[in-house]
């Protein structure tokens, strides 16, 4: 479903990625692990369209992918969210969780995929109403 062969990510002179090569099947997790600075981020940015890769190349689904712009990946299932907090502190959690569906364009379907959030993180369900910024990360 998603592969890597050979990937390699730079920021202009300095290389992060060397040779990486990966292969994710339908249904399979993965996790990635190591310490700050051994280019998990920039893994993931690569994967997402938001990086393009120096060499090698990111399949989803047998597509090449390398030179797929973000709101295309987003579209095929495909997004980066960093760790920093990226909520609408403002909104409720319902509000935010539907944010995240605004590329779906059929209302009946966005609701059907909540729906389905809810089902996996029942206590979001709980709390739709509260404020997202209330909520606590852990």
């Amino acid at each position: 479903m998603l592969e890597l062969k050979n990937l390699e990510a730079s920021y202009g002179f300095l290389q992060v990625l060397w040779d990486v090569s990966l292969n994710v099947d339908e249904g399979e997790f993965i996790g990635l692990i190591g310490p700050n600075g051994a280019g998990k981020t920039t893994m993931m940015k690569t994967i997402a369209g938001l990086m393009t890769p120096k060499g090698g190349d990111v399949l989803f689904k047998g597509k090449r992918m390398n030179t797929v712009p973000p709101h295309r990946t987003t579209q095929m299932g495909i997004s980066y969210i960093s760790e920093s907090l990226n909520l609408f502190v403002d909104m409720s959690v319902r509000e935010n969780l539907l944010m995240g569906a605004y590329i779906v364009r059929d209302r009946d379907e966005q609701l059907k995929t909540l729906d389905f959030v809810y089902e996996l993180f029942p206590r979001l369900k709980e709390r739709e109403g509260q404020l997202a910024g209330l909520m606590s990360g852990g």
